[in-house]
């Protein structure tokens, strides 16, 4: 996957250290996930937009040659511009014709994982030079724990208390109770986020085999090949879900 242009983004004149440091993303995400995505592998063009994340996936884009991915990081906040385009770039591979608390689960592990590989891969192959570099990507697993905690602090009543400190057996239970009433909620509402993150970080990291989750967007019925058109409704079929995936999430 490549990153081959970019709309302006506010507070940030570096248009080409942000294509920059995308591709650094995209080069993470490559090694995770290998493999051509779904819809094949065409370039990428970052929009900004203040709503929030999305790989766009109107009929000019699963018609078209490129994907638009747009993400709502402000300034050289690279932390988070990586975190969100991880993310996204992760629905390419998966399949961005569909979604759903699972899917949204899963691009979260990726985005998580992602940013664990860059604390190393900026430390040691800095995007563009910049002295500040190795201590920013140190600082990578300080971000990631307060997002961890300010996510977790959103749960929704029922389930968050202590949760952070429960073994993963009691978290699974408590997020499979939950599901019901996350369910019936949109899946960018903050209660819905809280609950795939808490749910991403109750895997089981040891057993995740990346490279098997390229395409798994595309196991659904009616399939984005027979219906392109995106849809946030549809449940990955159970043949397709990995086995290391808890019966809680699927």
């Amino acid at each position: 996957m490549k990153i081959t242009s970019t709309t302006p983004f506010p507070d940030l004149s570096q248009t080409a250290g942000l294509l920059l440091v995308a591709n650094s993303v995209a080069g993470i995400v490559d090694g995770l996930i290998p493999g051509i995505p779904p819809f094949g592998d065409r370039p990428i063009s970052l929009v900004y937009q203040d709503k929030g994340p999305q790989v766009f996936w109107e009929l000019q884009d699963h018609r078209g040659a490129t994907y638009r991915v747009g993400l709502s990081s402000k300034g050289a906040r690279w932390q988070n511009l990586a975190y969100q385009l991880s993310h996204e770039l992760a629905h390419i591979k998966f399949g961005p014709a569909r979604s759903n608390l699972l899917i949204e689960t899963l691009a979260i592990a990726v985005s998580i994982r992602a940013l664990e590989l860059l604390r190393f891969d900026w430390g040691a192959h800095p995007p563009f030079p910049w002295d500040g570099w190795e201590a920013y990507a140190a600082d990578l697993s300080k971000y990631i724990e307060r997002e961890k905690t300010e996510q977790l602090s959103k749960l929704p009543n029922s389930i968050r208390t202590e949760f952070a400190g429960l073994a993963v057996k009691e978290k699974l239970r408590r997020l499979e109770v939950a599901r019901v009433e996350v369910e019936k909620l949109p899946l960018n509402d903050a209660q819905c986020r809280a609950w795939q993150y808490a749910a991403a970080t109750s895997l089981p990291w040891a057993d995740i085999r990346w490279s098997g989750l390229i395409g798994i967007a595309m196991h659904t019925d009616p399939s984005p090949t027979d219906d392109p058109r995106y849809s946030f409704a549809l449940k990955v079929l159970a043949k397709a879900i990995p086995a290391w995936v808890p019966d809680a999430l699927r």
